[in-house]
């Protein structure tokens, strides 16, 4: 995407959107994997407000929910982009 975006010639471009159409089903691989995992956050979250738990554990969940949607987010603007 930065190498698409630093193109200037018309026919690079064109040539540089034929490469990203072919990583297309890389990004939706990807982004049905962020899904699931978001999914898996979203049942230890259920889990974790049903049972007891430390901060410390809670905290973790938070990092990993924090990552997993900014990971979600870039992967959605990427394939927006194409």
């Amino acid at each position: 995407m930065e190498k698409k975006a630093e193109l200037t010639s018309p026919i690079a471009k064109a040539v540089s959107q034929a490469e990203l159409k072919q990583l297309e089903p890389d990004w939706i691989k990807l982004c049905e994997e962020i899904n699931a995992h978001l999914d898996q956050l979203e049942t230890r979250t259920r889990e974790a407000d049903q049972a007891p738990h430390d901060a410390a554990s809670l905290l973790i969940l938070a990092e990993e929910w924090t990552f997993a949607t900014r990971w979600s987010q870039s992967i959605n603007t990427t394939i927006t982009a194409l």
